[in-house]
């Protein structure tokens, strides 16, 4: 399982150019999009890339970011997800400088019904 998450993880850098994003959850401040090319779903477990796009720039820790990229795992049999990578960019559409990263996985969480997360859910682990 870390091998499949690494191969993703790094080829997340030269597979920007390529992705294949579909617009999934649009918002007053943000767009989400996943990857349909980047799902890769092992036993009850779906990986996914996704990337949120906002209007206007935000701040973390000191960094000014207009996107994110995340690999999320989604527990099909338990509808249940976690975050196991986030990168930060300076510029729409996950361009620029990454000026921010976490690898270290987030504790998995319930999928509550009716949001976002649940959309996703339902389309990787369909």
């Amino acid at each position: 399982m870390k091998n499949l998450l690494l191969t993703l993880l790094l080829g997340l850098a030269s597979h920007s150019a390529m992705a294949d994003w579909t617009r999934l959850l649009e918002g007053k401040s943000s767009v989400t999009y996943i990857d349909s090319t980047a799902t890769i779903k092992e036993s009850n477990l779906s990986r996914v890339l996704s990337m949120t796009d906002f209007v206007n720039v935000q701040d973390a820790a000191g960094e000014k970011f207009m996107s994110i990229k995340a690999v999320t795992e989604y527990d099909c049999q338990e509808k249940r997800y976690r975050t196991v990578n986030l990168t930060w960019y300076s510029s729409n559409m996950g361009k620029g400088n990454a000026v921010l990263s976490n690898n270290k996985p987030d504790e998995w969480q319930a999928i509550n019904p009716t949001t976002g997360r649940e959309a996703i859910w339902e389309l990787v682990c369909d």
